[in-house]
């Protein structure tokens, strides 16, 4: 499995590349967000490889582990977001962008 994350994650190098070129303050980077509080390898695994990829490509890692949280969700459960967890995105996006 770890494998198959790498060649994702190459791939998804290539395509940042191309963003990368278009764009003058850089990319964002959203890190996966872990609610279930367990120790997860394979989770801890592709945000250290995301935030890898974003100062590769001159981009910002937003950690959103910490951040997101059972509020932020449609459903117990479920990992899609509510309005709450988009906002909290857009404004550490907005907080981020106002640094840099």
């Amino acid at each position: 499995i770890y494998t198959y994350l790498n060649n994702m994650l190459n791939n998804y190098a290539e395509i940042l590349k191309e963003i990368n070129k278009y764009n003058y303050r850089g990319i964002y980077i959203l890190g996966y967000y872990n609610i279930t509080n367990k120790h997860n390898d394979l989770f801890t695994y592709v945000n250290y490889k995301l935030k890898q990829l974003a100062n590769k490509n001159n981009g910002t890692f937003i950690d959103l582990n910490g951040k997101i949280c059972s509020y932020h969700l449609k459903k117990e459960g479920e990992y899609y977001l509510n309005k709450a967890g988009y906002n909290e995105i857009y404004k550490l996006i907005v907080e981020n962008y106002k640094k840099n």
